[in-house]
């Protein structure tokens, strides 16, 4: 994933989707060993992760934000706390 993302995307933003009872932290350094050079940063707050994903989007310059991981699911769950959470209702707060 992150050597993909290395190739094709001009920055990537890394953040957690549902954790369970893994550690997030190992979580997200995992996943920045396959990055291939240091266009990335790891954010472990998703709402605060995709805010930033959309900061960094500007007008007319064709920008595109990929938000991947949660799909339709309607809760994430760290450490047996199981909350209610939609991507989609955190990018309408935001852009509000």
């Amino acid at each position: 994933m992150a050597k993909i993302a290395s190739q094709y995307a001009d920055y990537s933003i890394v953040t957690n989707d549902s954790t369970h009872s893994e550690d997030p932290h190992k979580i997200l350094n995992d996943i920045a060993v396959g990055f291939q050079d240091e266009k990335f940063e790891l954010i472990d707050n998703r709402y605060s992760a995709i805010k930033k994903g959309i900061s960094l989007l500007k007008p007319n310059n064709h920008d595109v934000l990929l938000i991947l991981g949660m799909g339709n699911e309607n809760i994430i769950e760290r450490n047996g706390i199981i909350r209610k959470w939609s991507d989609k209702i955190a990018v309408k707060q935001i852009l509000n």
